[in-house]
């Protein structure tokens, strides 16, 4: 079973990566979105790391100094949920004119339909931002054989899959609303928890990570001090890196939106097929057997 999954989600990777190559306007939004948080985190960590470096040379390192440390991470992981969700509606977008026009081209009404949904995305993510932990640290409190009424009868882990399109495709709602409705989707459609991906790609994702870091990996082990060789191989690392990080998001992307639009209208994302989808995922053995109750 283990090795029918590794080749289905290998096979969907293959395919992917084929789409992107093919589209690599899907880059757009990705690469964009991770260059504003390298500033945001360079703008932010800097001053930081200078004024604690500051005060701890000059023996004054105190609560307050820690506290603002720790204001500043929490500052910058809002900030950096509000670029994602965004960076990820763009994206949401552009897959679904693939999907429907053939084309993902960055145009005017593109922009203008982003802009439109920018306050209802702002709005979604400041919520899960602040209050997405209690959900988190609920849902392991609750058993499989709970009503989870509050998720609408899934986990948190899969009924968020759904949730940026749910909110983005459907009438208005609150953020509490939409966990609850994609609770729902990912229940009437792939049955109660405890579930599973029906797919794996993390072998071959892992794979192409440690690929990425070889570079800087086999100059760092061949030199004992920095030199040109040693920056120009981790500069290599760096760009593959993050050529692997935007493609690894279009990917998450493209599965998020295809479960949604199978569970939310039974259609079919290319190149995940009907069965695919259906399969996606799969109820895990437990003690009492195999779980397809559905509510």
């Amino acid at each position: 079973m283990g090795i029918e999954y590794n080749q289905r989600g290998k096979k969907l990777f293959k395919d992917l990566i084929h789409i992107i190559l093919n589209d690599k306007k899907l880059l757009f939004f990705p690469c964009v979105s991770n260059i504003i948080l390298l500033a945001i985190t360079y703008a932010i960590t800097s001053p930081i790391i200078d004024y604690e470096t500051l005060q701890f040379k000059a023996h004054k390192l105190n609560v307050y100094s820690l506290l603002i440390a720790y204001a500043a991470l929490f500052f910058f992981l809002y900030i950096r949920n509000l670029v994602k969700g965004l960076s990820v509606c763009g994206l949401i977008l552009q897959i679904e004119r693939k999907n429907t026009c053939g084309l993902s081209n960055l145009n005017t009404d593109l922009f203008k339909q982003l802009y439109a949904l920018c306050w209802r995305i702002i709005c979604a993510m400041t919520y899960i931002s602040f209050f997405g932990v209690y959900y988190r640290i609920a849902d392991l409190l609750l058993n499989n054989k709970s009503q989870r009424k509050i998720f609408g009868g899934s986990t948190t882990h899969y009924s968020h899959i759904l949730l940026l399109p749910l909110i983005m495709f459907s009438d208005r709602m609150s953020a509490f609303k939409a966990i609850q409705k994609a609770g729902g989707l990912v229940t009437s459609t792939w049955g109660r928890p405890p579930l599973k991906l029906g797919f794996s790609m993390t072998t071959i994702s892992l794979l192409l990570l440690f690929a990425c870091l070889l570079p800087a990996f086999i100059a760092l082990a061949l030199s004992t001090q920095p030199n040109i060789v040693v920056w120009v191989s981790i500069g290599i690392s760096f760009a593959l890196c993050f050529s692997y990080i935007a493609i690894h998001q279009i990917i998450a992307q493209y599965i998020n939106y295809s479960l949604f639009s199978y569970a939310q209208n039974k259609n079919t994302t290319h190149p995940f097929t009907a069965d695919i989808l259906k399969r996606s995922l799969v109820a895990i053995i437990t003690d009492d057997g195999l779980n397809p109750e559905k509510s």
